[in-house]
């Protein structure tokens, strides 16, 4: 019950609105009286409800015997508004990163925990374009272990959009690399025994993004700031001309 409290709320239905609307869904076409009666709301509440719902489109009524009853739309109709919602936001989204592109300041931002890792890919995907690229230096298998399938989905959303990587993996994940290797879109190289990275880099767009991948305290700092990420991706382009494939 409580993850379709969540997906209701997610979708933009108000605490009243939802206990309405799966009232209705549970219980069947009702009048208002009856409908107060079975959620406990108030008069107003419950009229501000339906309102609210009717306009969302989740809910609509006929009249019977000159009473109006009331009935809820199909749940069909809430992943429509999702996704509806969901192109809003990418549009407005697209709008702010251009916005953002425009501006000419430096900035750094952390983020802790998995979900601040995740973040990171996030922001790449969002992002990068077809055929643009971004680079890893010193990859590890901790950040799989870390995160799962969410990194496998990652790679599945990248090639869709088709983004090019390449990563140049520590010497001791070559186990992890020649999996990421049959990936499409995929080059991979590993560092000289001696140049294994205690760090996972991560440049894109403009953007070097610093994983510390720790399963305890996981974090990543990312620098916006494109004389900085020049002077990395330099040096990782030296890093990729001394490893081997």
């Amino acid at each position: 019950m409580a993850e379709i409290d969540d997906a209701l709320e997610a979708a933009g239905l108000t605490p009243n609105e939802r206990k309405v609307y799966l009232e209705l869904l549970y219980g069947g076409a009702s009048g208002a009286g009856a409908l107060i009666k079975r959620t406990g709301l108030s008069r107003q509440g419950a009229y501000d409800a339906l309102d609210g719902l009717a306009r969302k489109g989740l809910s609509g009524h006929v009249v019977r015997n000159k009473i109006k009853v009331f009935e809820a739309s199909p749940p069909a109709r809430i992943l429509s508004m999702m996704k509806e919602r969901e192109g809003a936001v990418e549009g407005a989204l697209k709008q702010l990163l251009k916005i953002r592109k425009s501006a000419t300041r430096d900035e750094v931002y952390f983020y802790q925990g998995k979900e601040g890792l995740k973040m990171v890919y996030h922001d790449i995907l969002h992002t990068l374009k077809k055929n643009e690229e971004f680079l890893v230096l010193g990859g590890s298998v901790y950040v799989k272990e870390l995160l799962g399938v969410f990194i496998d989905k990652f790679h599945e959303k990248r090639i869709t959009k088709g983004i090019r990587f390449r990563i140049l993996y520590n010497s001791g994940s070559r186990q992890r690399g020649e999996g990421v290797r049959k990936l499409k879109l995929t080059k991979v190289r590993y560092l000289p025994s001696g140049y294994s990275q205690p760090l996972e880099f991560n440049y894109y767009d403009g953007k070097a993004a610093i994983l510390f991948v720790a399963k305890e305290k996981p974090m990543a700092v990312v620098i916006e700031s494109d004389e900085i990420s020049k002077a990395l991706k330099s040096y990782f382009e030296f890093m990729w001309s001394l490893s081997s494939g």
